[in-house]
């Protein structure tokens, strides 16, 4: 088999950076190659959804940081998804490669969570995709930190 472009999205190159601090941003097709400033809330989770999966959007990529960590959890689901998980839109579509102390890998999540009271302001999720899946390489100093959530 030959090798072949699989995709040439265009990004930001990490040159924009952007704040989340509330609940259901939907990322969408142009936030490629931005950085995105994550704030944990005291009183609820954060859930932002990844774009819906397409051989269009084949090398859109971004940086998730945390910034505030407090109480409650921070979601970045695969597109279509809740929290809690499911079986709907992009589910079990993250390959989750975290590198701590344990090393943990998951081939199938639906969920990167910055967990409440256990992740570290600094944490950092990279993530991308070849247009089937999402790639995920994720940086923390707490191995409960940071973790996948497959439902």
């Amino acid at each position: 088999m030959a090798n072949v472009q699989i995709g040439s999205h265009p990004s930001f190159g990490e040159q924009i950076v952007e704040s989340i601090d509330t609940t259901g941003k939907q990322l969408e097709k142009n936030d490629s190659g931005k950085i995105f400033m994550c704030d944990q809330n005291g009183t609820a989770d954060v859930d932002i959804n990844l774009p819906e999966l397409s051989t269009s959007i084949a090398g859109w990529n971004a940086k998730f940081v945390l910034r505030t960590a407090a109480a409650n959890d921070f979601h970045i689901m695969a597109y279509g998804n809740v929290a809690a998980g499911g079986t709907s839109g992009d589910a079990d579509t993250i390959v989750y490669t975290e590198l701590t102390d344990s090393n943990t890998t998951a081939a199938s999540a639906d969920v990167i969570q910055f967990t409440g009271g256990a992740a570290s302001a600094g944490a950092f999720c990279d993530i991308l995709t070849d247009g089937t899946s999402w790639y995920a390489y994720i940086r923390d100093v707490a191995d409960a930190g940071v973790v996948s959530v497959d439902s």
